[in-house]
């Protein structure tokens, strides 16, 4: 029990953590403006379950591009990605605005808001992808070259998908991290179809 009790008390320290900044520089940009909101509690609130469904939706939709990605149906970049990533924020704050009676901001409030917190999530999967790069190149070129070779092969077999493919990889190169492998997978079928 006290275990979970301090997994659950750290876990929202760092929540916190990361969440405090954002949530400092929006109230400023709130306050600054001179938006309505009856008590600083209700305007604590409304930012954190903005920041929590606009972080479920970011998810969501990163996901769902993922996966577009992968079977193909469209390519994507971060461009289109955060056009996504804007329309969702902006939907869920002018959802929450018209919920909470106790807070009315503006129509520009909401793209300034909408916005920062699309060129976060921006800059965070740059970062993100930034460190999978430099893990990738970490790796030995001979071996990387050796598994986009095998992978390249593999997938030209027509009964072959990219599950068995990372699967065999993975059993064949153990000391590859996994990402690595479903990284080099991804790109090849990208570029054979």
């Amino acid at each position: 029990m006290i275990k979970k009790f301090y997994s659950l008390l750290i876990t929202l320290l760092i929540f916190g953590t990361i969440l405090f900044p954002i949530l400092i520089i929006d109230i400023l940009i709130i306050y600054f403006t001179k938006n309505y909101y009856s008590k600083l509690i209700y305007l604590v609130l409304f930012l954190l379950i903005f920041y929590i469904l606009d972080l479920l939706l970011g998810i969501f939709i990163d996901n769902i591009l993922k996966i577009s990605n992968d079977f193909n149906l469209f390519k994507v970049n971060h461009l289109f990605s955060g056009i996504f990533d804007f329309l969702g924020s902006f939907i869920i704050i002018i959802y929450l605005d018209s919920f909470f009676n106790s807070i009315n901001l503006s129509i520009s409030i909401k793209l300034l808001i909408a916005g920062l917190h699309t060129l976060l999530f921006y800059l965070i999967n740059r970062f993100h992808d930034e460190n999978d790069q430099n893990d990738i190149h970490i790796e030995s070129s001979e071996i990387i070259k050796s598994i986009e070779k095998e992978v390249n092969c593999i997938l030209k077999k027509e009964d072959e998908d990219m599950l068995t493919c990372i699967k065999l990889m993975r059993e064949k190169y153990p000391d590859v991290p996994l990402k690595n492998i479903i990284k080099i997978v991804r790109k090849t079928n990208n570029i054979n179809h």
